[in-house]
């Protein structure tokens, strides 16, 4: 079994070894620290579960083939300086934590006055994505985002439950601020499916999650519907509309069939370039 990673910034192990030297201090920090998390985490992984279960419910109810599943995390880190080697641990840690084992270095990117490491691994059932993106803003300070992506294979909704889960452990782990987790389901049906079924197909998916429609383009070329339901619980705002389920379908002329994506709060599209 591999040993847990500790991730810790060079300032940060600083301050831990003073506090080591101050045992009744450490003691009642890490009392509360510990309380904070646990009830944290337990709060957190109740409402992934919940809301996994929904949309891979809604999802099954049309069970469509060749399904596929998508993780994707956006996110703020706490911290206002981290070094290269910093920014290297940090990607090894998350990876580890979610039971990815990094065989190669994490590269540099640089995107416009973005930069930062990226760690790419593509296995059979699996194409995940881990990034570390430095921000200078005008005022001086420094932003670092963490931005992780986990495409799945084969998955009717078991796979992104257990990452989705696993992200919400890191995210409270970490302390990470203003964080955006979608997931999505993917399936496709044989050949191009008329405009009526369509329709009946995402009536029933939204029945099922109990949704009401913010918005909708039910035209073949750009089918698409946002909606509301108070059984996930995150959500985005677009001016005074809650949007939390996206569905969209299209037609795909090289394989012949019709697409199907199920996402929540919205989709993602290939936000890590992981193809």
């Amino acid at each position: 079994m591999r040993e847990k990673q500790e991730w810790k910034p060079d300032f940060v192990r600083m301050i831990t070894k003073r506090l080591e030297q101050r045992p009744v201090l450490r003691m009642a920090l890490i009392g509360l620290v510990g309380l904070w998390i646990i009830a944290g985490t337990r709060y957190v992984t109740e409402m992934i579960i919940y809301r996994e279960r929904n949309l891979k419910e809604a999802f099954a109810i049309v069970s469509p083939g060749n399904t596929t599943g998508t993780v994707a995390l956006t996110a703020r880190l706490p911290e206002s300086y981290l070094t290269e080697k910093d920014q290297n641990q940090l990607i090894r840690f998350v990876a580890d934590r979610i039971g990815l084992t990094v065989d190669t270095e994490p590269e540099p990117i640089t995107e416009g006055k973005k930069s930062g490491f990226i760690y790419r691994k593509k296995a059979k059932y699996a194409d995940t994505a881990i990034k570390i993106l430095h921000v200078c803003e005008a005022s001086g300070a420094n932003r670092y985002y963490l931005l992780v992506s986990i495409n799945l294979a084969e998955d009717k909704g078991d796979g992104v439950a257990y990452f989705r889960e696993k992200i919400g452990e890191l995210a409270a782990e970490l302390e990470l601020l203003e964080v955006q987790c979608s997931i999505q389901l993917s399936g496709s049906f044989p050949q191009d499916m008329t405009l009526a079924a369509r329709n009946h197909l995402t009536d029933r998916i939204l029945s099922k999650l109990g949704c009401e429609v913010v918005c909708e383009n039910r035209e073949a070329e750009l089918y698409t519907v946002y909606a509301y339901t108070k059984g996930l619980d995150e959500y985005i705002v677009s001016g005074n509309d809650r949007i939390n389920v996206q569905l969209a379908m299209y037609y795909d002329e090289i394989n012949k069939e019709t697409v199907l994506c199920v996402a929540s709060p919205v989709i993602t599209g290939e936000i890590m370039g992981t193809r």
